[in-house]
């Protein structure tokens, strides 16, 4: 007993070096993957676009979104940081988990240097629809909070990419980034139902939404 004792004490540490180097390398090789992440969405993945632009839509306002105070915010930044959260967003957990800094929000960022998205830029905002507002806006259904889509969060990663690729080609980019579309189509259906249309009527725009979506994870920049 006392020899079989002490032989498992002995390999202990091997094992133990064995488990480390086991649960090191996934990491280590998923940090080599991506050096940067491109974020496309709604309230679930904003880090705080729909504030500035609120503040944009209503200057001089001394009135913000219910997300800019406490007690969002206060779980793991403690004060509000523009996420519809008291904590991180999937996002940030991404970016941790490949080692990269937390992404910033484009607007924050937009009239500073690409240098500042060296890790990537977060586009979502609180509220985009998949669909553009104008749709909406044709079937009498009304945005109360941006008229940010999900075809305009394109249109500003297309505006950025010439200073992103200057210093290497925008394949290379593409080969070491993450971009994550959606989630889309929770405010496209939300804001049907909040404005009182059917249930059938929604049920319309289930096609509509997919095919946008589809159309977009497609799109060639």
């Amino acid at each position: 007993m006392a020899s079989s004792s002490s032989a498992l004490l002995k390999t202990l540490p091997f094992c133990f070096a064995i488990l480390v180097v086991l649960l090191l390398t996934p990491l280590q090789i998923a940090s080599a993957c991506y050096t940067s992440i491109y974020a496309f969405g709604d309230s679930l993945s904003d880090a705080g676009n729909y504030i500035h632009i609120y503040q944009q839509m209503f200057p001089g306002t001394h009135k913000l979104p219910r997300y800019a105070s406490p007690p969002y915010g206060e779980t793991y930044f403690h004060h509000p940081t523009g996420r519809t959260s008291d904590g991180r967003t999937i996002i940030d957990f991404m970016a941790e988990y490949y080692g990269l800094p937390l992404i910033p929000p484009y607007i924050r960022g937009v009239n500073q240097s690409s240098s500042n998205f060296g890790a990537g830029i977060n586009f979502a905002v609180v509220g985009a629809p998949a669909l553009d507002v104008g749709f909406y806006e044709e079937r009498g259904i009304h945005f109360t909070t941006s008229n940010i889509s999900m075809r305009t969060q394109l249109s500003w990663f297309k505006g950025v990419l010439p200073s992103l690729c200057r210093s290497s080609s925008c394949r290379e980019l593409f080969n070491s980034s993450l971009i994550v579309m959606g989630p889309f189509g929770g405010n496209d259906y939300g804001h049907s139902f909040l404005q009182g249309r059917s249930l059938e009527e929604t049920k319309t725009l289930v096609p509509l939404v997919i095919n946008a979506i589809s159309i977009s994870i497609q799109v060639r920049i």
